[in-house]
């Protein structure tokens, strides 16, 4: 059975990654931990398999037959290397139509409850509009966001623990993302028209609008993956919500292994 050249193998490697190093370091909770280590074991499989081949290269004796072998092989490579770098060049290209690079376009649309939900989807998260209110559902994490008149933002759990009537279970996110939402409420309706700009403001309110829905959009990205290592650990995930001090020192583990 052929065997994947190392070439090949480190391409793809860094066709997988270089995307996401590029535009943001790796994060310490990241749940891709398992790729990682299947694509540096790839690369010592076939690093392996290679040291092998060349030790049996090494053997054959200087004929015109292993003379044609390594011509052969400089050939191979050098098509390797065209065909990589086309696959490289189509992924950057691809990269820059998919991902969170590109250019940040004015948004001109008033806020809207329905604008909130489609960002949720997006990240697989359910999502309703009832009227005002969007409700934002993971697989543990619930938000309850109403942008009517005064933006609230209400955090509950899927399995009911630490929810108390009408009381928030985090009340530390909930005045976070209220803030941010606000923000963008603001800069949305300034955007539209709606409401009128003020003079201290230096930024396009439609640049401005466009810049904090995909900061909203980033937050609720990380709360989609708290949302993952929380489910892992069913009543005792709550603690990626609870306590700031375990996500901290889960970040310290990481990074001292």
């Amino acid at each position: 059975m052929a065997h994947p050249s190392l070439l090949s193998v480190v391409h793809d490697v860094l066709e997988q990654f270089t995307s996401v190093q590029a535009t943001e370091p790796a994060h310490p909770l990241s749940t891709t931990y398992t790729s990682v280590t299947a694509q540096l074991g790839a690369v010592l499989d076939t690093t392996h398999h290679l040291n092998r081949a060349l030790n049996q290269l090494n053997d054959l004796s200087l004929s015109e037959n292993a003379t044609k072998l390594v011509a052969l092989m400089k050939e191979h490579t050098a098509l390797t290397t065209s065909v990589n770098q086309s696959v490289t060049a189509s992924m950057s290209l691809l990269s820059l139509v998919r991902g969170d690079n590109r250019a940040i376009f004015p948004d001109t649309s008033p806020p809207n409850p329905a604008k909130i939900a489609e960002w949720g989807r997006n990240l697989g998260m359910e999502a309703f509009v009832d009227g005002s209110t969007t409700v934002l559902a993971g697989k543990v994490l619930v938000l309850d966001i109403d942008l009517n008149d005064h933006v609230a933002v209400k955090t509950s759990f899927a399995n009911g623990t630490n929810n108390s009537g009408n009381a928030s279970a985090a009340p530390e996110l909930d005045a976070f993302l209220a803030l941010e939402v606000t923000r963008w409420v603001h800069a949305a309706r300034c955007a539209a028209g709606i409401d009128s700009i003020s003079g201290g403001s230096k930024e396009d309110p439609a640049i401005e609008a466009a810049r904090r829905s995909h900061s909203i959009q980033n937050h609720f990205r990380y709360l989609m993956t708290l949302d993952g290592l929380a489910a892992a650990e069913n009543e005792k995930g709550l603690r990626w919500f609870m306590e700031p001090m375990v996500v901290l020192e889960h970040i310290r583990k990481q990074l001292v292994a």
